[in-house]
């Protein structure tokens, strides 16, 4: 008989793979059995022969492997679950911006969904007045040139991302020079501060600045790293100048993408007089 052993991560929901990493979980049964999540290694950043490349301006995923990194590869785990257990629903939150991306698939979430899902996100939806003006005069010039330089790029990709309307933004623009997918990872205090709340499938994302920009290869860990000089480390707190999103309460059994309201909220200054942004 040949090698009969499958992968905990393979992809389908056949019964090898039901053998290996049980049902889907729903929302609700998440909730219930307060199981504890596995990141896919792809996506925890722990996977040594490939680290995922995601641009989330064309929409492009691949990767490379650090010891070779001249030569890209194909992102063929694409189809393998996110996590262990697999669930519904995956609850995504960063401090590089204000929104809250839930991926959803009744099959279970995958490391294709995660990825499609933010670049729907943030390339389908367009940064309001009210978000704007949050932002202090400094980063609001930086947004226009990344729109400029995004709508460029993406029509060079021949991808979704058109040309946006007169002085209007999609959230990717909001990123600026960091659009490039890091990957995930757990953080229940920014989860509390954030959402109210945390849950065992709120994972916080980060992106970094385009590598072939700085020509820099930039490579991160779960620990007390700076991500980028000019942004925060995993341990420090995002600015308080961020706008509240309201989720609903962890009983609740459908989770869908949630408004951010601004209303007469006022952009709170950091100590030193900036907004912890630069």
């Amino acid at each position: 008989m040949g090698d009969s052993t499958v992968s905990k991560w393979s992809a389908g929901v056949g019964y090898q793979c039901a053998q290996i990493d049980g049902p889907v979980l729903s929302q609700t049964d998440l909730y219930l059995l307060n199981t504890e999540l596995q990141l896919h290694p792809i996506m925890a950043g722990a996977n040594h022969g490939f680290h995922l490349m995601f641009n989330l301006v064309t929409g492009s995923t691949g990767g490379f492997n650090p010891n070779d990194r001249d030569r890209d590869i194909p992102f063929s785990a694409k189809d393998e679950p996110a996590t262990l257990p697999r669930v519904q629903d995956l609850i995504i939150i960063t401090e590089s911006s204000p929104w809250c991306t839930v991926v959803h698939n009744e099959r279970g979430v995958t490391m294709g969904d995660v990825c499609s899902t933010i670049w729907k996100e943030y390339t389908e939806n367009y940064v309001t007045d009210a978000e704007f003006n949050v932002l202090p005069p400094r980063l609001q010039e930086q947004v226009k040139r990344a729109a400029t330089h995004n709508n460029a790029s993406g029509a060079a990709w021949n991808m979704y991302y058109n040309t946006p309307a007169p002085n209007r933004y999609k959230r990717v623009d909001w990123l600026r020079d960091k659009y490039y997918f890091d990957g995930l990872s757990k953080k229940d205090s920014y989860s509390i501060q954030r959402l109210g709340f945390k849950a065992p499938n709120i994972f916080l994302e980060f992106y970094f600045r385009d590598h072939r920009r700085d020509r820099i290869y930039t490579y991160f860990s779960m620990g007390t790293v700076t991500r980028n000089r000019n942004w925060f480390t995993k341990d420090q707190e995002s600015p308080q100048w961020l706008p509240t999103l309201h989720m609903p309460s962890p009983n609740h059994s459908e989770f869908r993408v949630p408004s951010i309201e601004l209303g007469a909220q006022k952009r709170q200054e950091a100590p030193n007089g900036t907004t912890g942004l630069s």
